[in-house]
């Protein structure tokens, strides 16, 4: 899939159209905020504006850069989903859990919180 975080990590949600490898086009929704539900097959989501989204969650979707990962996905866990739409389903394609990025990289690693502004380095 040709799309990834760096352009969207400011949004809360959306949903936008890349080309496809191939030809053709693939639409995207993007999603941050809370978990709201969790199981092996379904993610639920609301962002700070109030809105709900459920996606389909699928062995090749990938948590935190793995592959079947959502185990570690939590109920409270702050998120960013990427996924692909087709009709009216919306599969997961990855899932970043902010909550869990500084276990996985150990206490020293930074990273700002889901709802930071991106540093400019200009102050």
């Amino acid at each position: 899939m040709g799309f990834g975080f760096g352009g969207v990590f400011g949004a809360v949600h959306g949903q936008f159209v890349v080309p496809k490898s191939g030809g053709g086009f693939q639409t995207v929704d993007t999603q941050r905020g809370s978990v709201t539900a969790v199981s092996d097959t379904s993610i639920t989501v609301k962002s700070a504006d109030g809105f709900v989204n459920t996606y389909k969650v699928t062995s090749s979707t990938n948590v935190d850069a793995q592959r079947n990962g959502i185990g570690s996905v939590k109920k409270g866990h702050q998120v960013v989903v990427m996924a692909t739409v087709s009709g009216s389903t919306a599969t997961a394609v990855t899932i970043l859990d902010f909550t869990l990025l500084p276990a996985m990289h150990g206490t020293g690693w930074y990273h700002p919180g889901p709802s930071a502004a991106p540093s400019t380095g200009v102050g």
